[in-house]
C-alpha cells in the first residue's frame, strides 16, 4: 500500500466472500497507475472474512460495530482514508483495466467536477440500459417509479430522469449517479458529513448527489471508464420481503428529508400502486359507495331499531347508566348494555339522530374488513387474507347486516379477538386464555348466540388443562367482568332471568333428543338446519337464494368438513384446527337449537370468506398457472356478475319515499311523522299502525313514536286524537270515522277523534 495514495477504494462487505475476492482480484489485475489503498469494512462480522483477506497485504480490514448499513459503513472507511479522493465500490463489481485512472484524470482535471462515476457493465460485458439519472423530485417519481412508467414507459418525464436519450458514448453531466461505483472528493464528502447514516439501504447516494448539487458542484458519468456489476450479488443474502421493505423505508426518508411528509406519502401511494393495490383500491371505492350512497334513503329503520333507540333516550334523560341492554325474544331475558354504552355518546354528539348507528355500522363494516386482513394475514398468510377481506367488504351477508344496524354485528368486531388470544393461549402463552374469556365475556353483551363457542372452548381446555395449569376463579374473573351489570340486575330481580335461562338451555336440548314435546327435530327442522349452512355460504355470493348460491353452499360445506377430517388426523393444535374445530362444534349447537336465523352466525361469520379463501389458495396450489391476480380478479368478476342486477335496482339502493314488500324507507317514515306533527301541533295524540308485525308490542310501531319523540311531540299511551299509520294501502278499508291526512307512496295516515 503507498505512502501517500491519490484514491482511497472503499468496499462495504457483506457475506459476499465469492464476490469481494474476484472483486479484489479485478483490481489487482487493473493496472492502475494512481496511487491508491483498499479499504474493506466488514459489516458481516464473519470470522473467516479478517483471514481470507489477509492474502491481501495492501487491504486495510476494518471490522464495523455490526450490520450498520451501507451508508454508515462507507463512512467508517473514509475516516481512515488518507487519498484526496474516495472510490465507492461495491464488493459485486469487476473493475475494468484502467477504469480508475480514467475516472482519477477526469475529477483531477476537471475544478468544479465532485463526483464522477463509471459506466456499468453486466455479466456478459454489456451496457446496462439506465444508469444515471436526472433530478429525482416528487412528480419524476410519480411518472417514473410506478405504474405509470411500467405501463406508459416513454412518458417525457420517464424519459427525462432515466436519461434515455444518452447513448453511454459521451460523457454526461446528469443530477445522479448510481451507488455502485463512483469516485467523490474527500473534502467534499467531508464537508457535508458523507452518506445520511439514516438510509440503512437504497437512496443513500441520491441523497448524496443531490446535498453535493445544491452546493454548486457538478457531478458526471464518465464514458470510456468501465466497471463490471453483477446486480443484485450483495444483496440477495438478505431475504426479499426485508429487502422491498428497506427499499420502501429508504425511498420514504428521502422525499420525507427533501421535500416534506405530504409529497413523501403521495411518492409512496404512487410507487406502491401495482395491479392488485389497484384492484382493492377499486374494490374499497365499490364498497364505500355500496355502503354510505343514498344510506338514509336506504337505511333500515323498523320497530326494533326504534325500540332500542327509545330505550336509550330513557335511559339518558333519566341520568341513568344502562344495565340493561336491548331485549331478546324472551320477556324474561335482555341483553348486556354494552351495545347502549359505545352508541350513548353518538347518539348525544349527534343529537339523537336516528341516522346515527347506520353510519355507524357502515363505518365498523368497513373496519372488520380490515381487521380481518390482519388476523387472517397471520394465521394463514396474504393470499387468504386478501380473497377473505373481499368477501367481507363486497359479499352480500356482510353487506346486509352492516345496512340492518343491529347490536349484533358488533360481535364479529371482537371475535376476532377471541380467536386471537384463544389460539395464542393454546400455543403456550397462559396469560391469553384469560383474555380470549374476557372477549367471549363481551361478545354476549350482543348476542347469545355466542353460546356456541362455548363446546368448543370446553374441549380444547379440557385437552390443554393441566398443561396450561390455569385457574378456574380467574377465567371465571375475566368472563364475568364484563357483564357485572347483567349479574347486579339478576341480584336485583333475586336471579330469576339467570335461573330462566339456565332451565331454557337443557328445555332446547331435550326437546331436540325428543324427551319433551317441543322443539323436536322433525324432518322440516333438519331441513332448515342444513339450509341454514348452504345459506350462509352461498349468501356470500348472492344476495338471494337460488339453486346456485345452494350449490355454491354445498360446494364449501363439503371442503369445510374435509378441512374437518384433515386437521382431526393431524392432530396439531394449530390456527386452522382451532378455527375449524369450533366451527363444526358450533354449527353443531346451531343444530341442537333449530333453523337458526342468519344472525346466530355472527360469532362465526368470518369463518365463512376464510373456508372460501383455503379452498381457493389450494385451487392456486394445484393449478399454478392461476396466479393470484387472475383468482382476485375473478372473484371480484364474479361477485359483480352475482349482484350487479340487485345493486342497481332499488332493492339496495331505494328509492327516497318507497313501501314495497313491507319495508318503508327511513325518508317515508319522516315524511309521515312530519305530517303527523303538522296535523296534531302541539296536542296530544296517541299511535296506532297496521302493517307486518303489528301483532308485537306498541303495534311494532316503535321507529315512528322514537320520529315523533325527536321531531319535538311523542305519542302517547292513551289520547282522544288517534292516528293510525297502514303501511300498505291495500291494508287502509275507507270509513267516515276516520280522516286521511296523508295517502302517497303506497301508505295512508288516518285521524281519528274520539
Amino acid at each position: 500500500m503507498p505512502r501517500n495514495p491519490k484514491v482511497s477504494i472503499i468496499i462495504v462487505y457483506y457475506k459476499e466472500k465469492k464476490e469481494i475476492l474476484n472483486c479484489l482480484e479485478s483490481i489487482k489485475k487493473s493496472k492502475t497507475k494512481v496511487p491508491f489503498e483498499v479499504i474493506v469494512v466488514d459489516n458481516a462480522r464473519e470470522k473467516h472474512a479478517k483471514r481470507d483477506l489477509s492474502k491481501y497485504k495492501w487491504v486495510n480490514y476494518i471490522k464495523s460495530p455490526g450490520n450498520i448499513g451501507f451508508g454508515a459503513g462507507n463512512n467508517l472507511g473514509a475516516k481512515n482514508a488518507l487519498g484526496e479522493y474516495i472510490l465507492i465500490l461495491n464488493p459485486d463489481t469487476l473493475v475494468m483495466p484502467g477504469a480508475i485512472d480514467k475516472l482519477y484524470q477526469f475529477i483531477e482535471k476537471r475544478e468544479k467536477v465532485a463526483i464522477a462515476a463509471p459506466v456499468l457493465l453486466d455479466a456478459e460485458k454489456k451496457i446496462y440500459p439506465f444508469q444515471g439519472n436526472n433530478k429525482l423530485t416528487p412528480l419524476s417519481a410519480i411518472f417514473s417509479l410506478s405504474f405509470i412508467n411500467k405501463y406508459f414507459p416513454n412518458n417525457p418525464i420517464s424519459k427525462k430522469y432515466w436519461l434515455k436519450e444518452w447513448d453511454k458514448k459521451s460523457n454526461k453531466q446528469v443530477d445522479i449517479v448510481p451507488g455502485t461505483a463512483f469516485m467523490v472528493r474527500k473534502n467534499i464528502f467531508q464537508d457535508i458529513n458523507g452518506f445520511d447514516e439514516n438510509f440503512f439501504l437504497y437512496f443513500e447516494e441520491f441523497d448524496l448527489c443531490k446535498r453535493i448539487k445544491e452546493l454548486g458542484w457538478k457531478i458526471f458519468m464518465v464514458s470510456n471508464a468501465k466497471i463490471v456489476h453483477f446486480w443484485g450479488k450483495g444483496t440477495e443474502k438478505i431475504k426479499k420481503p426485508k429487502l422491498d421493505k428497506i427499499f420502501r423505508q429508504s425511498r420514504f426518508y428521502y422525499f420525507k428529508k427533501h421535500f416534506g411528509l405530504l409529497n413523501g406519502s403521495l411518492v409512496e401511494l404512487f410507487a406502491n400502486l401495482n395491479y392488485e393495490v389497484l384492484l382493492f383500491l377499486i374494490i374499497i371505492a365499490i364498497s364505500i359507495l355500496i355502503r354510505f350512497y343514498k344510506i338514509e334513503d336506504s337505511m333500515a329503520f323498523g320497530g326494533e331499531h326504534g325500540q332500542n333507540y327509545l330505550q336509550l333516550k330513557e335511559y339518558y334523560e333519566a341520568g341513568k347508566i344502562p344495565l340493561k341492554g336491548p331485549p331478546t325474544g324472551r320477556s324474561w331475558l335482555w341483553l348486556g348494555p354494552l351495545f347502549y354504552w359505545i352508541m350513548l355518546p353518538f347518539f348525544i354528539i349527534f343529537n339523537f339522530n336516528p341516522v346515527v348507528p347506520a353510519y355507524f355500522f357502515a363505518i365498523l363494516s368497513l373496519t372488520l374488513a380490515l381487521i380481518n386482513f390482519q388476523f387472517v394475514k397471520r394465521w394463514f398468510g396474504e393470499f387468504s387474507a386478501k380473497i377473505s377481506t373481499i368477501f367481507v367488504l363486497l359479499g352480500p351477508m356482510w353487506l346486509i347486516m352492516a345496512r340492518q344496524s343491529r347490536f349484533f354485528f358488533l360481535t364479529p368486531f371482537f371475535s376476532y379477538f377471541y380467536f386471537y388470544f384463544l389460539i395464542s393461549g393454546l400455543k403456550g402463552n397462559k396469560e391469553h386464555i384469560y383474555w380470549s374469556f374476557l372477549f367471549l365475556g363481551i361478545m354476549i353483551n350482543f348476542h347469545y348466540s355466542v353460546l356456541i363457542l362455548i363446546p368448543s372452548l370446553v374441549v380444547f381446555l379440557f385437552l390443554r388443562w393441566k398443561e396450561l395449569n390455569l385457574s378456574k376463579l380467574k377465567a371465571l374473573f375475566y368472563f364475568l367482568l364484563p357483564n357485572v351489570p347483567f349479574i347486579i340486575v339478576n341480584i336485583r330481580e333475586r336471579f330469576i332471568p339467570l335461573v330462566n335461562t339456565a332451565i331454557w338451555i337443557p328445555y332446547r336440548v331435550a326437546g331436540f333428543l325428543g324427551l319433551i314435546s317441543k322443539n323436536n327435530l322433525t324432518n322440516e327442522v333438519f331441513y332448515k338446519n342444513v339450509k341454514s349452512l348452504l345459506f350462509m355460504f352461498g349468501s356470500h355470493f348472492y344476495f338471494r337464494e337460488t339453486n346456485i348460491s345452494l350449490l355454491l353452499g354445498a360446494s364449501f360445506t363439503v371442503y369445510s368438513l374435509i378441512l374437518l377430517k384433515n386437521a382431526l388426523v393431524r392432530k396439531i393444535v394449530d390456527e386452522k384446527f382451532i378455527i375449524i374445530v369450533t366451527f363444526w362444534l358450533g354449527y353443531a349447537a346451531l343444530f341442537i337449537h333449530g333453523s337458526p336465523p342468519y344472525h346466530y352466525w355472527v360469532p362465526l361469520i368470518f369463518v365463512f370468506p376464510l373456508i372460501i379463501s383455503l379452498f381457493l389458495e389450494n385451487l392456486s396450489k394445484n393449478y399454478q398457472w392461476l396466479g393470484n391476480k387472475i383468482l382476485l380478479t375473478i372473484m371480484l368478476l364474479i361477485l359483480a356478475l352475482f349482484n350487479y342486477q340487485y345493486l342497481l335496482s332499488s332493492n339496495w339502493f331505494k328509492k327516497k319515499y318507497e313501501y314495497k314488500n313491507d319495508q318503508i324507507t327511513y325518508n317515508l317514515q319522516k315524511l309521515i311523522s312530519e305530517a303527523i306533527i303538522k296535523d296534531v301541533r302541539s296536542n296530544y295524540f296517541s299511535l296506532k299502525r297496521v302493517g307486518a308485525f303489528d301483532y308485537y308490542e306498541g303495534n311494532f310501531a316503535q321507529n315512528y313514536q322514537y320520529l315523533l319523540w325527536w321531531m319535538g311531540n311523542k305519542p302517547k299511551q292513551y289520547s282522544d286524537i288517534v292516528y293510525t299509520i297502514y303501511e300498505g294501502e291495500y291494508r287502509f278499508l275507507e270509513n267516515k270515522e276516520e280522516d286521511v291526512i296523508l295517502r302517497k307512496y303506497g301508505v295512508v295516515v288516518t285521524k281519528k277523534q274520539i
